[in-house]
């Protein structure tokens, strides 16, 4: 599903001390709205002949974008109405986290995502929010010859990314392109850098910020059923996630077995999910803390979890996006 790389303890420690900051001054009140640029990688395919995609299966990827991050996106309906209410309970769980039954609630983060209307030049895009870039004539090699996870990824980050960057104090940087068979994993984000900050390693620079994505990932066939999909399920969710990396947000089981997403609100979880689980999914699967009586929150967005399955963030999620917009470098500018 992702290979994004997990931040290093110093730079999650001096997130923590940003976020404590933010909760002072109750920052989650503000609204963003970020930019994005998609650019389309293809071998001088026609528009519509993958991977060079169509502009309408951008748009739909949008519209799942500012569903999900408002909290209204596919199944938010579906949501249990007894999840994750005694967890609550017993981990105390404060109240501006949870919904009028008592439920983790299902946060709006107020980040919603426009198309780009200019390039960095400030010229009228012909495409909204699309920059089409053919690899022949760019010297660069198919994205599909490369056979592992870090092969792809140093690729993107060394060749392409630093070759087609936009501005990453103006745009969310998004790349999409094929990949080899081989390949299981659709995407990665890279997390916001805290520049400047001694003893914090900034993985991420102002030539490899954004995300990267298969192309028969992005968009919804439920909103653009004409589209070109890895198969019938894809609903978007994996942009979704990889920007959730992007705004600073770790995966739900922490990236081992029980480990922590420094979220409160998220319970401890084994492993990643996947499929379509139903509620609740391994209770008492961890013990310190415990997940039990309510177990996982499969249904969250930074689970692996099939697509129609996850359709939320929780609270403490969105304070992490609202740190990461308003103190990281590369995300302060943005919306403004």
């Amino acid at each position: 599903f992702c290979f994004s790389e997990s931040p290093s303890a110093a730079w999650e420690i001096e997130f923590q001390r940003l976020i404590s900051n933010n909760r002072n001054f109750n920052s989650i009140a503000n609204e963003y709205v970020v930019p994005v640029i998609f650019h389309i990688i293809h071998g001088g395919e026609n528009n519509g002949t993958f991977p060079n995609i169509t502009a309408q299966q951008i748009d739909a990827q949008m519209v799942v974008l500012n569903q999900d991050y408002a909290g209204t996106g596919l199944n938010s309906g579906n949501y249990p109405s007894n999840a994750f209410v005694n967890w609550a309970v017993n981990q105390s769980i404060p109240l501006e986290n949870l919904d009028n039954s008592g439920r983790v609630k299902i946060a709006n983060s107020n980040i919603t995502f426009c198309l780009a209307e200019k390039d960095n030049n400030g010229n009228i895009l012909a495409e909204p929010g699309i920059e089409r870039l053919n690899y022949i004539s760019k010297g660069w090699q198919n994205p599909n010859v490369f056979t592992t996870n870090q092969d792809l990824r140093d690729y993107v980050d060394d060749v392409i990314k630093p070759q087609s960057i936009w501005d990453v104090t103006k745009y969310l940087n998004i790349w999409i392109s094929d990949k080899h068979n081989a390949i299981n994993a659709k995407g990665f984000g890279t997390p916001p850098p805290f520049s400047g900050l001694t003893g914090i390693p900034n993985t991420t620079t102002n030539l490899t910020d954004g995300v990267w994505c298969y192309s028969k990932s992005v968009g919804s066939s439920d909103v653009y059923p004409s589209g070109i999909y890895f198969n019938d399920e894809v609903k978007g969710r994996l942009l979704t996630h990889e920007i959730g990396h992007w705004l600073g947000l770790r995966h739900i089981w922490g990236d081992g077995d029980c480990f922590t997403d420094h979220c409160n609100d998220t319970p401890s979880q084994s492993a990643p999910s996947a499929g379509s689980p139903t509620y609740p999914q391994n209770p008492g699967s961890c013990t310190s803390p415990s997940n039990f009586p309510d177990g996982e929150m499969f249904m969250n967005f930074m689970d692996y979890t099939a697509n129609q399955s996850m359709y939320m963030f929780t609270p403490d999620q969105v304070t992490r996006m609202h740190t990461a917009m308003q103190n990281s470098p590369h995300r302060n500018l943005l919306g403004t």
